[in-house]
């Protein structure tokens, strides 16, 4: 039922009086935004009432309620909505003001540390004292251009919402998604014959030049803001699903990268890419690092995943990350679990074959394989293929995998379920491992921080020669507060070990 004009007038006095009370706290007009759209999944989203976001950041949702006995009301529709922004990080901060009534909630883990719980705070913060108080640790990807960041975050976010508004034919959902990264593509390329494919009507068309142009060239934009800012609005899409999407930390993606060095001319592989997060962050190394020229870095970067999503939007972040007009990018639509083609609407690959790659940087799947998975037997799996005495599961397949698609003296950086370093039943797996492969590091990461992942998970770095007899692996343990700072003292501790 629709709110009666009363009600809507109370909450209108009640916005007024926060808008108020956040300059009094030393906010300005460019730290919020009001009605801030949040996807909870891709076909429903919902406007908080205000979002207060410094630094490219979010860190307050705000709730208004004309009424205090509607105070609960606001609680629980705050909580959802900074979930409901980032599952893996979400926002530290509730504002809900109800009436006359304001109070601030700040999120603390739960003692299982699955998921977050908000605990009341005795005073609302300034804008000096909340940024004192997070004290904000940002992985190196978001430390410059900020602004530009925002901006192509917040065009992105309205171009994605005009795309699926469109009636006839119907974008919702991840056909919008997909549609949106093909207009992308073909600005960047100058191609329009890559519109075509998008199904994007003449009238929404004009409509996204229109929001676009204030930018002029798209194609001189590309780099990582522009990239990560397309990411950023692929993130509702990636919460679980049929092939189980998930966000890889990017404190985490961050460290592995910089654990196994992609060098220039390296071949570098993610056999399960998702989103793309760890061929950018490689891409981004390669250019920071070791100033490799971008068309360079492009024909070093190989992808793939059986998720048709995943594979649009891999293709479109690393094609808006990297200046300049590249040839075709190696990032394919297959199962990344064998080299030849399985299905028939698997991409023709070329150079996805045992032993070709210097660098596997990945986030495979986890749990029990698909029924349709007993090819991996014929194909020399030793422990993940069906049969008496195997494992059958998602992590050791490609964990095996890891190991063949390298070279020699190659090196992996992998996210794995900690069962793999723990479980009895997987001690032949360990067994085998550890007489195969130079374990360098095992890093148990915070339970919880892939809020769709029961298991507890590890970042590990390995690299493809046979250990010696008194090798040392470094093992270590991080907790969620500080994560970043306490990866990158590992990082400086293995470095100095090798």
């Amino acid at each position: 039922m629709p709110r009666a004009v009363g009600e809507e007038a109370r909450e209108a006095t009640v916005k007024r009086r926060v808008r108020k009370k956040l300059y009094e706290l030393g906010y300005d007009d460019a730290d919020w935004v009001e009605e801030a759209k949040v996807t909870f999944y891709p076909s429903r989203d919902g406007d908080a009432d205000f979002l207060v976001c410094i630094g490219g950041q979010p860190l307050i949702v705000i709730e208004a309620e004309g009424d205090e006995k509607k105070f609960e009301d606001g609680f629980r529709q705050a909580r959802a909505y900074a979930v409901a922004y980032n599952p893996e990080n979400p926002i530290p901060f509730l504002w809900v003001a109800a009436g006359k009534l304001d109070k601030m909630f700040r999120a603390q883990p739960t003692q299982t540390g699955i998921g977050v719980r908000y605990e009341p705070i005795d005073r609302l913060l300034s804008r000096e004292e909340l940024l004192d108080a997070i004290k904000i640790e940002k992985p190196e990807t978001f430390q410059r251009d900020l602004q530009l960041y925002e901006r192509f975050l917040n065009v992105f976010q309205k171009a994605l919402r005009i795309v699926q508004e469109q009636s006839r034919p119907n974008l919702k959902g991840e056909l919008g998604l997909r549609s949106l990264a093909g207009y992308l593509m073909a600005k960047v390329k100058g191609d329009d014959s890559e519109l075509r494919k998008t199904k994007i009507t003449k009238r929404t068309l004009q409509q996204l030049d229109k929001l676009f142009e204030q930018f002029g060239d798209l194609g001189r934009h590309e780099g990582w803001a522009m990239a990560y800012g397309f990411r950023q609005i692929v993130r509702p899409f990636f919460r679980g699903g049929e092939y189980g999407r998930y966000f890889t930390p990017p404190e985490v993606i961050q460290f592995l990268v910089s654990a196994t060095d992609p060098k220039p001319k390296e071949r570098i592989l993610d056999f399960a890419c998702g989103s793309g997060g760890f061929l950018g962050q490689a891409a981004r190394h390669l250019l920071e690092t070791h100033k490799a020229p971008p068309d360079e870095i492009a024909e070093c970067l190989f992808g793939c995943d059986i998720d048709d999503t995943c594979m649009i939007a891999t293709r479109t972040f690393l094609e808006l990350m990297l200046p300049e007009k590249q040839k075709k990018l190696n990032i394919w639509r297959k199962d990344g679990l064998t080299a030849r083609k399985r299905f028939g609407w698997e991409d023709e690959v070329e150079g996805f074959d045992e032993g070709q790659f210097d660098v596997v940087l990945s986030n495979p799947p986890a749990g029990k394989l698909p029924s349709d998975f007993g090819f991996l037997e014929s194909e020399g799996y030793q422990f993940a293929g069906k049969g008496k005495g195997r494992q059958n599961l998602y992590e050791v397949a490609f964990l095996e995998q890891a190991i063949k698609m390298v070279k020699d003296g190659g090196r992996i950086g992998i996210v794995l379920p900690e069962g793999i370093f723990a479980n009895a039943q997987l001690k032949p797996v360990r067994d085998w491992l550890l007489k195969t492969v130079t374990v360098e590091a095992v890093v148990s990461l915070p339970r919880g921080i892939f809020p769709f992942t029961p298991s507890k998970m590890c970042a590990v770095v390995m690299r493809k020669v046979k250990p010696r007899k008194k090798r040392r692996t470094l093992l270590a343990e991080v907790s969620r507060k500080g994560m970043l700072n306490q990866l990158q003292e590992i990082l400086k501790t293995l470095k100095e070990c090798h």
